[in-house]
Parts: C-alpha cells; structure tokens; sequence
C-alpha cells in the first residue's frame, strides 16, 4: 500500500497544500477532538495521536480502541470517525462472508474516545436492484438535518454514492426511512445552489476546464490548450509511448448508470505518422476506439485492451490489445465522430455493464464497429475504479501531431 497525505486549503475549490506524507494508514480519517488533540482512526478500531501540527504521528499513542466481536469475522473497515452530544460515534462497514449474510452499515459508540465502545447496526439495506449498501459517513446541515452518505458496489460502473436520511434514535444515528431501507427518491436540499452535474456535455468555449473533467495523469499543461483554437480542446503529443497506458494528457468523465451515452467531434487532419487519437470506455480493462495515422493512411479500429501492474507501485509491466474491426477511412478525412454507449441496468442483482462502440462520418448516421456488448468491468487489484469516457492523443513514433476535440455530447437515460 502507498502513504497517507495530509492537505490544507482555505476553501474546497483550492489551492490546497500539502501539510505531511505519513506512512500508510488503511481506510482511515482524521478527526480533530474538541480539546485540539487530533487523531487517525483507521484499519479496525485501531487509532494514533498526531503532533498539533499534523506533521506527523506522536509515537507510542497506538490503540486497538475496541475488539472484534466473534459476529465481526468478515470484512470490518472503512473508519469515519464523529462526534455528537458529547459523545463519539465510528462508523464502518462489515460484511461477514456467510449465506444469507450482507454487507451492512455499523456503528461503534463511546463517551471517550479511547472507550469501551458499544456497537449497533445502523444500516442493512439493498438498493435499486443491485447489492447491499455500506461504508461512507453522516453529515448535518445548517439546519439541523442530518444526511448519511454510503456507497454502493454496482460493476462496471464503480462504486455509486447514496443520500439517505439519518434519524437519531435512542442516540444511535440509524440510517434510511422508517423501514430502515434506502429511498427510492431524496427530495432537493435547499441549500440555494443551481443543481448541477458531475458528468456533462461540453463544448469547450470557454478558457478553462470544467470540474467535471479528470486527467488521467498529472496534467502536462504545454500540451494541451483551449485557447490555441478557440471552441476546441487541443491535445498534443507530447511523449513517444506504446500505448494508451502510457500516454499523458488522456481526459475523462465517469460513466453512470442505468445507461448512457458519449460522443465526440474530432479534427483529425493534424495527426502525424504513428499518432493514435481517439475514446475509450477507459479503465483496466478498456474498450476503445482509436484512429491511427499510418504513414498516408488512416484507420478506426475498435480494440479491447487490458494492462498489468506491479502489485505495490502500479507500473505498467504489459499490455495486452486484440483488434477487434478495422475500418479503413478515407487519407483526407479530416473530421470523425466517435460514440460509446453504455448499459449498467441491474438484472439478477448485478449490472449489464456492456458497451457498444460507433462512428460516423456526418455525425447523423452511426456504424456499430468491434464487440456488440463489449463487458465493462470493475477490478480493485488494479484501477479500482468505475468506467470512465477517455479522450486521448498520443505519438508511438514521434511528437508534433495532435487533435481538436470540437465537442463532448453527453446523454443519461
């Protein structure tokens, strides 16, 4: 496992700054008491003392806070430690791997902090079709209200965050309606911003990047640019790799479910010999579609890629690409719409996770390329990370090429 850092800003929007680099602390949070002391709670039920100014733990102040019951032999973790009337409140996640057995939300409560604690099941709920809920933490409002916010498994599509409501009852904060299970439907908080969302279409008009954006690596910002052809994102090439593992500057949004649909618009006419440009459904393993300039030819290829990583580091060691189509287009094309459609509607408890692959010339009439239901996956010992839409542009023989990204169209159903 890697370290644990510790940033600071004055507001959520940034800068934020580093404040320490700690050694690994599994599942943990921080927790600042009211007496100034602060904490990292972490693995299960274990706890250390930090210096008053986070550099870095007081040694000698590790604590097994509680210990397991002989009915918590399973998967225990997920610390989110608060406090309450006074009293502290550790929420986490179990899972005790039996039949008829379910994942589940606990609470673990205390007057101090170093115990004894007393434990309660605060959630134990399915949800929309697909499996159990738990982990995640409460939060109240400026009004009082309090809210749990748990994530939920769901395949390919990663793992989605749930809003609940949270009552407090007997002093326990138990989580869901009156039934205990998660709500179809949350009515709006009134906290007087737009609605707004985390995935969305883009016509990259303005001078800078929407949040609603991620690179794929850290970003290298003289290869890229909105303002070197206004109304288009610029992707250049900028190191020679071997594929798309590899390659800087690769831009994403997640995917969400029940289905959904991005497209983009791209100017190709740019692209030098051994450049490859294209989308992907972007994760571990990955479907994409990539044009390839060879030479005075260019070809679409829908492909199926999948990629090996040390255990500790997460080097690329190998890659794996199969072929799926190759469509061979025109030498002087040099504009090419490209879309994935993806499906992760639940069926027997577990999504559909599939996506479809096309193109089209006059971005109206659309060709299937490659798999029909190319199976999107979620795998934890690598990416451990839902689906996203990736944009790429990279050099396999040598840098100067690049792409315009006309629009990003973007479709929930």
């Amino acid at each position: 496992m890697g370290d644990t850092y510790i940033f600071s800003a004055e507001k959520a929007e940034g800068p934020w700054t580093i404040v320490s680099r700690l050694r690994h602390f599994h599942d943990c949070s921080l927790f600042f008491d009211d007496d100034n002391r602060v904490y990292v709670i972490y693995g299960t039920g274990e706890m250390m003392e930090l210096k008053p100014d986070l550099s870095d733990v007081i040694e000698g102040t590790h604590r097994h806070i509680f210990q397991r019951e002989e009915d918590e032999r399973g998967l225990l973790e997920g610390s989110r430690m608060i406090k309450h009337n006074g009293k502290y409140y550790l929420l986490m996640i179990s899972h005790v791997y039996a039949p008829g057995r379910h994942r589940r939300e606990v609470c673990y409560r205390a007057d101090d902090i170093h115990g004894p604690y007393e434990k309660q099941v605060i959630l134990e709920s399915e949800f929309g079709g697909f499996s159990y809920e738990a982990q995640g933490t409460i939060v109240d409002t400026q009004d009082g209200d309090w809210y749990g916010i748990i994530f939920q498994d769901r395949g390919g599509v990663g793992r989605v965050l749930t809003l609940m409501s949270c009552r407090w009852i007997d002093g326990w904060p138990m989580l869901g309606d009156e039934n205990g299970k998660v709500p179809d439907i949350m009515r709006p908080l009134c906290n007087g911003q737009p609605a707004t969302a985390i995935v969305k279409s883009d016509d990259f008009a303005t001078d800078r990047l929407g949040l609603h954006w991620q690179w794929n690596h850290n970003p290298i910002d003289n290869a890229w640019s909105l303002t070197e052809r206004p109304g288009f994102l610029r992707l250049k090439t900028n190191r020679v790799v071997d594929n798309l593992y590899l390659a800087p500057n690769t831009l994403t949004q997640r995917m969400e479910g029940p289905t959904c649909s991005g497209s983009i618009t791209m100017d190709i006419s740019k692209m030098r010999d051994g450049d490859c440009a294209g989308l992907a459904a972007f994760n571990s393993d990955t479907g994409a579609l990539t044009v390839k300039r060879q030479g005075k030819r260019l070809v679409l290829e829908m492909s199926e890629l999948s990629v090996k990583l040390t255990e500790r580091d997460k080097e690329v060691t190998d890659v794996e690409e199969k072929v799926i189509e190759s469509i061979p287009l025109n030498a002087k094309c040099t504009t090419l719409h490209l879309r994935i459609d993806a499906d992760f509607r639940p069926i027997d408890g577990h999504g559909r996770d599939t996506a479809c692959f096309y193109y089209s010339l006059d971005g109206e009439q659309w060709t299937q390329i490659g798999t029909a239901n190319y199976p999107l996956r979620f795998d934890w010992q690598r990416f451990f990370m839902g689906t996203k839409f990736g944009i790429f542009c990279y050099a396999t023989k040598k840098n100067g090429g690049f792409v315009d990204i006309d629009t990003f169209n973007y479709k929930k159903m």
